[in-house]
């Protein structure tokens, strides 16, 4: 179970102090699959960090199994992130210079990995229908491609928590209810899922939907 309790988070700016997530408090089951919504600015993406170990609170904690998270220290944070949480940000984040299939095994590599086979990469990219690019840069891809990409470095380790920021916000929607399928099976298949979407279908999807306002959660049901 993920937990945030009380969590604060504050920005230091040029004008003074910017409170982007204010007392936050919230569990999330395992395999639950929960939809973060809310308007621009409102702290969505400031809570997925903190709950993916991240960003640490300015107050408050952030637990996983009862674990305290920001207790642990940055080897061993960065350690539990590289096994057990899949990211997928709206940005995609791939490295511009990495083939597809290389950009896949990084993700691989850093969990602690040593076998990184075509056996663990090739399959995933068949289902991501990217196999067919796996020698390709990211800037000779689609947008919809990119995107698939990151969602197979994401899941290539196999983790047990998957926190997707907008996975469809730049994509079409073909190619974005495509994604969605993928992360539902996902779901499906035990993992834990929580996705941040400003799109209203997306967030119907979820067993969950957490609205956050100004920092501040004002429905959670």
């Amino acid at each position: 179970m993920l937990r945030a309790e009380q969590v604060t988070k504050t920005f230091t700016r040029k004008h003074g102090p910017v409170t982007a997530l204010d007392h936050v408090s919230l569990d999330i089951k395992d395999e639950e699959f929960v939809a973060i919504i809310g308007p621009s600015g409102s702290g969505k993406s400031t809570l997925l960090l903190a709950l993916g170990g991240m960003s640490a609170p300015s107050e408050g904690t952030v637990t996983c199994n009862g674990d305290a998270v920001y207790t642990w220290g940055v080897a061993e944070r960065a350690n539990w992130r590289a096994k057990q949480v899949g990211f997928v940000f709206q940005a995609f984040n791939l490295v511009p210079y990495l083939t597809v299939y290389e950009n896949v095994s990084v993700g691989l590599a850093l969990s602690g990995e040593k076998d990184v086979t075509d056996a663990k990469i090739l399959p995933l990219l068949e289902k991501m229908k990217i196999a067919d690019r796996k020698d390709h840069i990211p800037s000779e891809l689609s947008v919809g491609q990119q995107q698939r990409v990151a969602l197979a470095r994401a899941l290539v380790k196999n983790p047990s928590i998957i926190l997707a920021d907008e996975p469809t916000g730049n994509l079409d929607p073909e190619t974005g209810g495509e994604v969605m399928d993928i992360i539902k099976q996902q779901h499906q298949s035990g993992k834990t899922v929580v996705v941040i979407t400003h799109d209203p279908h997306i967030a119907q999807m979820a067993q969950r939907k957490i609205r956050i306002v100004d920092g501040k959660i004002v429905d959670n049901r």
